[in-house]
């Protein structure tokens, strides 16, 4: 038996674009953008929104680092630590950051586009690296923000939404309250359930082209609470935050 099989000398980076991995050489600079002078064109070549070379990928000193190329646009970035940490990034024009996570995900926004253009990126770590710290390396001018902290105004009305679920897990993804049933629940306006739909999708469209299609559709409301649910955002404790619940406390 090779004893030697899975390991290697140096991390692996592997990009996923059209949805096979793609081991990207070490030796030299790999550059993502449009047209036919980078290695992956994944934007269309009339697309004047992003430079023609957009982000460039290089491995140095046993690290591999992204750096956005471009001059005026930014480029959203969520990483993934070995232990499940998550953070948001903006890589800013000319900005570099370092990939000591497990995955990314950078997003292009590109004006009137129903869809974010997805970049996916998988850093495979050398065995020894593995219990490295999973706090990014962040450059100069890119900003870390919480995803996993809603405000208490949110998770009120969001634990409105997922009420049946929350009080009674092994129901299906579709069996949450309808935006009139849990603002009512809430003690709020209608209103301020479609408000709360359209803060999330743009709180946490990263996570999902779903969230950002520009629709309203049952199945994306499904998705988008769904994903709030399974991610710890909103728990059965929240329920406590709603007005009926908190007169039943008191009566009881």
């Amino acid at each position: 038996m090779d004893e030697t099989a899975g390991h290697h000398e140096y991390p692996r980076l592997y990009i996923n674009a059209f949805g096979d991995d793609e081991l990207i050489p070490h030796d030299r600079i790999y550059t993502v953008g449009r047209g036919s002078s980078v290695d992956l064109p994944l934007l269309d070549d009339d697309c004047v929104t992003y430079s023609r070379k957009t982000l460039q990928f290089a491995f140095s000193n046993d690290s591999w680092t992204v750096t956005n190329c471009g001059r005026y646009m930014s480029v959203s970035c969520i990483s993934l630590a070995p232990n499940g940490r998550r953070h948001q990034m903006t890589l800013e024009p000319t900005s570099s950051l370092v990939l000591i996570a497990t995955n990314y995900r950078f997003c292009f926004n590109i004006p009137g586009e129903i869809h974010p253009y997805d970049l996916l990126v998988r850093v495979e770590q050398q065995p020894q690296a593995e219990s490295a710290d999973s706090a990014a390396v962040l450059p100069k001018g890119v900003e870390t923000l919480t995803v996993t902290e809603l405000s208490e105004h949110d998770r009120r009305l969001a634990a409105a939404v997922l009420q049946p679920r929350l009080e009674n897990p092994a129901l299906p993804e579709s069996a949450i309250n309808t935006n009139p049933e849990a603002a009512r629940l809430a003690g709020v306006g209608p209103k301020a359930m479609e408000h709360l739909v359209v803060d999330l999708k743009e709180q946490f469209w990263q996570f999902s082209s779903e969230f950002a299609n520009g629709t309203n559709n049952r199945s994306e409301r499904f998705s988008l609470f769904d994903f709030l649910l399974r991610n710890g955002l909103v728990t059965r404790n929240d329920l406590r935050l709603l007005p009926s619940y908190a007169e039943r406390r008191r009566r009881g």
